[in-house]
């Protein structure tokens, strides 16, 4: 998954089909890789990019919730509306209760 996150070119819907099939791996580590890709493969304006980055931020796994939360960050384009729907994902997880999550959500 990260050498799809390297090899792929922004906005390359073949690559980013595959990251989305990762994000539904089993392993933490894939799901983690799969968020750090789709944040540097998908375009801001990326819809679907987004819903799968902000569905995770409800996952189990802290380590998955973690890399949504920079994902999420990394696919909102500043000035834009989604602006503002971040900002209330990110106050969500100021509750989460994984430390990092909340740190990294202040950002």
């Amino acid at each position: 998954v990260e050498a799809l996150g390297k090899l792929g070119e922004q906005g390359n819907r073949l690559v980013l089909d595959l990251v989305f099939e990762a994000l539904q791996d089993g392993e933490s580590a894939v799901r983690v890789a799969a968020l750090a890709s789709l944040a540097l493969l998908a375009q801001a304006r990326d819809a679907a990019a987004m819903e799968a980055a902000t569905a995770r931020l409800l996952h189990e796994d802290a380590g998955t919730r973690r890399a949504a939360v920079k994902a999420v960050l990394g696919l909102t384009s500043s000035g834009s509306n989604s602006q503002k729907a971040t900002k209330e994902h990110m106050r969500k997880c100021l509750d989460d209760s994984d430390a990092e999550v909340r740190r990294s959500a202040l950002q």
